[in-house]
This record gives C-alpha cells, structure tokens and sequence, in this order.
C-alpha cells in the first residue's frame, strides 16, 4: 500500500509541474485497464485503483518563443503603422498577430533594366487520349459515349497560372483553355472476335441438319450478332447423341406484348375528337401463339405449361366522338326565296378554333313590290292605301306619336302598370336542334289575326258599328291573346274595349273576363259552357254582353291544338308573335352540347316580345335614345319603361310609320252597311285634322 500512494504522489506532483507552465489540460485518457494486477504478491483489482492504472493526458501549451514573420520588414527600415491580434489563446495573450508596416520610396528602375509584370501563355492545350488509342484504332469497335467527368471552371497550372474553360471568365492574370472539359469518358462498343455457337453440340450430333438461319441482330458495321438456327434432326437416340447434348423440354418465353393502336392514331391525334368508350371485343380466355398456350389475367390457376398474358383482354374496340368538319347549311329555305344575307356571326367553336355553329340574318321581302300612283302637289303628302293624301309638309314633331303613346300608356297603366312599368316586354326563346332535325324557330302564319279586335270581332261588331268604338284609345291593337302572362290582365281588356275614350283613374278600374266566349243577347244568360258562371259586361241599346271563361279555354284550345304538336306551346307562340311583328330578337347561343366533346347539337334564339306593334316600335327606337340594351342572348331584358324613362324620349325621332299603317289596315266594317262605312270615315277626318290643323 506504500508504493501505491507513492505512485499517486509522483503522478501529482508531475500533473503539478505541468500545470505551473503556460499549458491547458484538454483530455485525459485511461491507457491501462487491466481487471487486476498482482504487485509483490498482492492482487490489486482495478477498482482499487480507481479504474485506470495509467492515464495519458493530453495539454495545450504557449511556446516561449514565438516566430516574427515580420522581420525582414523591420530590417529593411519599414515602419509598423498597425498591430492587430487575429487570434487568442486560452490565457488571454495572443497567438497570431496582423502588423501593417510603411516602407520608404520606390527605389525606381536600375538603368538598362525592363519591369515586368507575371505574364503567362498557355504553350500546349491538347487531350491525352493514349489510354483509349487502341479502341478507337481497332475497326471493330465504335465510340459509343462522350461524356465530361470533370468540368470545373478554372484550375491552377503548375506554372502559377489560372486556366479556365472556354466561356468561363478568367480572373485577372488568367487564361482561357480551348476545351470545354478538362477530363472526358470514352466509351466503346466492340465486336468480340470469337463468338460462342450454342448450335455447335446439335450440328455434330448425327441425323441433324440445318434446315434454316436467321440474323436477329446486326453490328454497327453490317456483320451479324446473333443468329437463330433450325436444325431438323431424325433417328436421334440418348445412345447416338453426343455426350455434350442433353436432350430438354420445348420451352417458350414471351418476348413482346404490346397493343397495336395504329388503327386508332388519327383520330386520337385529332382536337376535334374525344375518346368516349373502351370495349373489349376478344376476350378468349386462352390462346395458342407459337406453341406456347397463352392465357388472360382472368384465368386462374393456368393450365400446365400455360403462361400468362399480363393483359386482360385480346382485342379492343376504342370509341371515338368527332365532330364534323362540314357545317350544315339549314338556311337554304331564306336562299331560295330570294332574301339577301346582311350578317354573319359564330356562336360556338370547336377545340381546334374552327366555328361548329354560326348564325346568318337575312333579309327578306314578304310581299311582292307593288305601284300606287298619287297626285304629288307642291307641298309633301302622305297617301295611305285606301285614305287618300293629305299635307305633310310641316315639320316633324313629336305630339302625334307623342299623344297615341300617352293614350295607350294610360290604357296599359290601368290594365298592366303593375309594376308602374310602360311597355313592358316578355322574353321568348325557341330551338334549333343539329342538323336541322327539328326547327322551333320559323314564323308561325296567323299571328296577325289574333290580335284582341280581331278575335273579339266576331261576337261584338255590332257594338263596333252601332257605338262608334272602332279606334278606342288603341285597346284594340294589343295581342293579349297570345301572351299566356297576361291571362290577369285580360278581365281588364275587356273593361277597356267597351270603355268608350274614358280616361284611366285608379276609381274607374272594373274588371271584367273577355276574349273568346264573349256574347251579346237581348235576353238574360244565366249560365255558360259545362253550367260555369257567366258575366255581364253591361249593356249598349239593347243588347247585353256577356262572357264566358270555359267557352274562351275551350275555343282556344282547339284553335291551338293542331299547331302545338311538334314544338313547344311557348315556341309555338313566339312563332305567332314573330308573324305579327311584336319581337325584336336579341340573340343566339348554344344550349346543348355532346357530353366531354363539348360539341353544340341545340341553338336556341332569344327575343323580346310585346303584346303591341306600338310597345315593339317605341322599345325598338327609344331604347338606344336612353342607352338601355337588351341584355344577353341567355338573359335577355325585356323590361319595359319606367316613369322617369318614358318622359326622356323623344317621339319626334320614332318613326310611327307602321303603327300608322296598324291603324288604318285594323279599321275594318262589320258588314257592309252603311254604318262601317261611317266609322272608316271617322278615323280618316281625325287623322287628317290632327296634320291639317
């Protein structure tokens, strides 16, 4: 135990000693540690030792004498200006110091000697490709890759100099190399000289020959690679074969499968087709294909010897939607009757740009050209057909139009200023399927005969002649009749029709039902169609008008019926009210389309139409004078105008030509009497005095 603490002593009095100097214990490291050990005969384990015999430590020390750098500056008379301590030991003092010094003047240049800067100049550039010459020597073998494994920018010579690639920017004193790589990879393919014929044990065996040889691959330079030879082989038995032939089952590896989809390529390739259905039109379960049997995926377990296809199906059937490239011409009709073409426009277009459906606006005379002759006097005048002339020399203003406007806007805001809107218009569409298959969109005859005079003509001309009613404030040149969304408004036609000129007020506002299933009797009616209610209308000498709903629903269903049949009620309609000039159309656009081809195969027009030529004119000519539009082809705004509208136009510039004509052309006689005659002349003095005035 003695020697033990004295070792201990002596280790720290040697760690001691090391630490009295300018050094730094780091690490302390067990070198020896043996489990035990025997010391004059006296087993002593580690642990009585504190688990090392020997430790190694490692110190950081400060050498005494450091090295000055910048000597040779202070012996050549230079100055320190700075001294700056880049880096610092353990101990606080410094271990590397930066010093700036001034030296003196430039001594000049010693006569008869040149100064000049480093200058390099690259003396050779060339690639050492002595490791690849017998390769690229050797006629059987051809470079098959070029590729750069080193392309670092620049590089330092031995010389000192910079060297770049070419395109790099060398640094100041730098040069550019040629190449674009310091160290290329050639790669070659070679034709082996002695090829190993796996035939060779088959065409020694006796009883074989060889019946056929086929190059499967060819070299680069035309000499074949591989070979397929057929060999037939007759009276061949294990004791005649060749000991180097073994005898093996046929077996068979399937070397390609693929899908021909040759057929199919234009049409895939074309933006004007989708692909739309897959079908499989061979799905046999297996196959026998070069003598191997051939199975699909759905076949489990195979049969012995069989393999599988990886696929599903043998043959498939790929659907494809195009679209056609040859427009279909459905206005052929307009071109035949004479009608020149004014417009064109394109409201659908393919994938590829090309326009699928275009719309074309044509204009057409309805009837023939016809010569009136008149007397033309000094001033200008105005013949209607069947009213003679009269002066209209004056300038155009705006109160006639203005004042046949007022009156038939005080009628319709007593019968449909609901919504304290004048003119108001109903939006209409109908379609056009693909191919001209189905045409919802052509004129309907007749619309002209179902305005409200017309219709009602039949049950109470007599009042027409007896009362002097034939022009009552303009009621009798609305079409109510063909606008199912007046069916509220109809009770107060009636009321209006009847209604001598007495203005509207919101007191004098009666309803009551008209149109078809209006009569008159001298006696009393108490019932009507199917025992219905009936209604009076009052009375005028001694007549009695009555009206009947049921006979109206009945009448007009079988007037409707045969033109209902093929379109739509609501196309039907447009149909009429397009005849009798109460639409303006606003425009086309495509409402159906070929699911994912996106092919249109319906065109549906858009209209706004009114249940008055007058309310068409005034909407027609007064609109842009206020700059309302009509919406879009698919919401198209038919409203009509408000209050504060209405006064904004200016009737001088609405040409009321064609209500004009409206007014004369619906005068018409009940009979022949005497009396029609009488209410025609009433019209032709009120007219004539309203210019002549």
């Amino acid at each position: 135990m003695r020697t033990l603490t004295f070792l201990a002593l002596l280790l720290m009095a040697f760690v001691s000693q090391a630490v009295a100097g300018d050094c730094r214990l780091e690490s302390s490291t067990c070198v020896d540690s043996t489990p035990s050990k025997t010391i004059s005969g006296v087993v002593v384990t580690l642990a009585d030792v504190g688990g090392c015999w020997e430790l190694q430590d490692n110190y950081t020390c400060i050498k005494p004498d450091s090295i000055d750098y910048c000597s040779a500056l202070t012996a050549a008379g230079c100055g320190q200006t700075s001294s700056t301590c880049s880096d610092t030991a353990f101990n606080g003092t410094c271990n590397t110091y930066t010093k700036t010094f001034r030296c003196g003047s430039s001594q000049g240049t010693p006569t008869n000697t040149v100064r000049l800067d480093n200058t390099y100049t690259l003396a050779t550039d060339t690639a050492n490709t002595s490791q690849c010459s017998s390769y690229a020597q050797n006629s059987r073998c051809r470079l098959a890759a070029h590729t750069c494994v080193d392309s670092t920018s620049c590089k330092a010579d031995p010389s000192g100099a910079t060297v770049c690639l070419a395109g790099v920017t060398p640094p100041a004193g730098g040069l550019n190399s040629t190449a674009t790589c310091w160290r290329y990879q050639d790669d070659y393919s070679c034709i082996a000289e002695n090829h190993i014929d796996y035939c060779a044990a088959i065409k020694a065996t006796e009883g074989c020959a060889l019946v056929s040889s086929t190059c499967d691959s060819t070299a680069f330079d035309g000499s074949c690679n591989q070979y397929t030879r057929r060999y037939q082989c007759t009276n061949v038995t294990a004791s005649t074969s060749t000991p180097t032939v073994v005898e093996l089952n046929t077996s068979y590896t399937i070397t390609s499968n693929t899908l021909d989809t040759s057929q199919c390529s234009s049409f895939a390739q074309s933006t004007n087709c989708v692909h739309a259905a897959t079908t499989c039109t061979d799905s046999t379960p297996c196959k026998t294909i070069n003598g191997l049997q051939v199975c699909l995926t759905s076949v489990s377990p195979l049969p012995a010897g069989a393999q599988s296809s990886g696929d599903s199906c043998w043959v498939r059937s790929e659907d494809y939607t195009c679209a056609g490239t040859t427009l279909t011409n459905d206005c052929q009709e307009l071109i035949d009757r004479g009608c020149t073409q004014v417009s064109s426009q394109c409201i659908d277009q393919l994938a590829s740009g090309s326009c699928d459906m275009s719309e074309r606006t044509y204009s057409c005379q309805t009837s023939p050209a016809s010569q009136t002759q008149r007397t033309v006097c000094d001033q200008r005048s105005f013949c209607q057909s069947g009213t003679g002339c009269f002066d209209t020399s004056n300038p155009a203003d705006q109160d006639f139009g203005k004042a046949m406007a007022s009156m038939e806007a005080a009628r319709e805001a007593g019968v449909y200023g609901a919504d304290q809107r004048l003119f108001k218009g109903v939006g209409e569409q109908c379609r056009k399927k693909l191919f001209g298959l189905v045409n919802c969109c052509k004129k309907g005859g007749g619309g002209a005969a179902r305005s409200n005079n017309v219709l009602m003509s039949a049950t109470i001309q007599g009042a027409f002649a007896g009362g002097q009613l034939a022009v009552n404030a303009g009621s009798k040149y609305m079409f109510d009749f063909m606008y199912p969304q007046y069916t509220s408004y109809i009770e107060a036609g009636a009321q209006a029709m009847i209604s001598s000129e007495v203005l509207f007020t919101p007191t004098n506002f009666q309803p009551s039902f008209s149109f078809y299933g209006l009569t008159f009797s001298t006696g009393t009616v108490t019932s009507g169609l199917l025992g219905g209610p009936i209604y009076s209308l009052g009375s005028l000498g001694s007549f009695n008008f009555y009206f009947d709903p049921y006979s109206l629903a009945a009448a007009v269903a079988l007037q409707l019926l045969s033109e209902l049949l093929s379109c739509e009620q609501s196309e039907q309609l447009l149909a009429m009210h397009r005849d009798a000039n109460l639409c303006v159309h606003v425009g086309s656009f495509c409402s159906a389309r070929i699911p994912i081809l996106r092919t249109c195969i319906e065109q549906t027009e858009s209209y706004c139409c009114f249940n008055s030529r007058l309310a068409r004119i005034i909407n027609e000519q007064g609109r842009g004078q206020i700059g309302k539009g009509w919406g879009s082809a698919e919401s198209p705004d038919c409203s009509g105008f408000t209050t504060s509208e209405f006064e904004q136009l200016d009737f001088s510039r609405i040409d009321m030509s064609e209500f004009v004509q409206e007014i004369a052309s619906s005068v018409r006689v009940p009979s022949a009497s005497s009396m029609g005659q009488n209410v025609q002349s009433t019209v032709q003095q009120r007219v004539n005095s309203y210019y002549n005035r």
